[in-house]
């Protein structure tokens, strides 16, 4: 369980479905499939941890695991044998039906150690067809005190059938300006609304560019980005080919960084993001944004609003390209997309 690296201390957006989830299980009363969902990383795998942790526990001290026990003892060794994490299989993409099949047969009977048993499923979206059918048969007809954990950052994703037999629960994103608060009292660190934007909302991401300097590190990128766009808008053929060249080989600097480089996919979505802020940018006049250049808000000299519609297309064609092919030459696809897209525009 995986979602980022994990803190002591719950983030403080999960406090209270933690402890109303705590409080259903100390009742009795916790449904058997729990499905977690959220549109961005926001912890979820802390939550589901810490709730793994307190089905077992047989010391349970004000909502917490007592980490003493035998039980908490093996989850901190990793070793708890009641205790089934399912997720996409190195250098797969999909949960399988066999991976289904197994757990299965590990969940008919009773536990080894405890009477509870406890099933994280993390990407539940990411299951072939199959293997939900499988999981579905499990659901419907549930192994006495065996629980579900089901994780999800694509909810519409997922099995309909699936989502008929779970109880839904949403983590919702903390209030922005508390979040922003939170997150320069954490790092010591400032960070702007358009920054945190920038990271796709995710607090956690956020936390962790912070930590390590990733902000001063995309910036060149940034930079370019703006210089491309600018060219567009002047409509300045050479300038603009020549721009797309530099932007593309930033993006290959930041992949390749050697302490703290940064995933392909995650600059393909920044570019998304900032070609989102230059459309809208165009269409309100007077908007202002941070990582934006000012010539690039004020509506004038517009860049033709259907190419970049196609630039975004195309960027997010990429990213499931690259996703469902880890051979392809990424960064060779993204200079020739900025390049088709640079001679549209100014040929348009």
């Amino acid at each position: 369980m995986s979602e980022i690296k994990t803190q002591q201390s719950l983030y403080p957006w999960l406090v209270k479905p933690y402890l109303s989830l705590a409080k259903d299980l100390s009742d009795n009363r916790l449904h058997h499939a729990l499905l977690f969902h959220s549109s961005v990383s926001l912890g979820k795998a802390q939550l589901l941890e810490r709730l793994v942790k307190l089905f077992h526990c047989a010391q349970i001290n004000e909502d917490k695991a007592c980490g003493q026990c035998q039980d908490c003892q093996l989850h901190a060794s990793n070793t708890h044998s009641d205790f089934y994490h399912i997720a996409c299989l190195d250098n797969k993409s999909q949960i399988s039906i066999e991976q289904i099949r197994t757990l299965s047969q590990k969940v008919i009977g009773t536990g080894l150690v405890n009477k509870r048993r406890v099933v994280v499923i993390d990407g539940v979206e990411s299951m072939t067809e199959s293997a939900q059918n499988a999981l579905l048969k499990i659901l419907e007809e549930p192994p006495l005190h065996v629980y579900f954990l089901l994780s999800t950052s694509k909810l519409a994703q997922v099995s309909a059938t699936i989502l008929s037999r779970c109880f839904k629960m949403a983590i919702n994103q903390p209030e922005r300006a508390k979040l922003l608060k939170w997150l320069e009292r954490k790092s010591g660190k400032s960070i702007t609304s358009d920054q945190l934007s920038l990271l796709g909302d995710s607090p956690l991401k956020a936390i962790e560019a912070l930590d390590s300097d990733q902000f001063l590190l995309i910036e060149p990128m940034l930079s370019r980005s703006n210089a491309l766009y600018l060219a567009w808008q002047n409509r300045q053929l050479e300038q603009a080919c020549s721009e797309a060249i530099n932007l593309a080989q930033e993006i290959e600097k930041l992949t390749s960084h050697k302490s703290n480089p940064v995933a392909l996919d995650e600059c393909l979505m920044m570019i998304i993001r900032f070609n989102h802020w230059a459309t809208k940018g165009q269409l309100l006049t007077g908007t202002t944004n941070t990582v934006l250049a000012p010539a690039l808000q004020t509506g004038m000299n517009k860049i033709d609003t259907v190419c970049l519609t196609d630039f975004d297309r195309k960027m997010n064609q990429l990213r499931h390209q690259l996703a469902d092919n880890t051979g392809l030459n990424g960064l060779m696809q993204l200079r020739n997309v900025l390049i088709e897209i640079t001679e549209r525009i100014i040929g348009h």
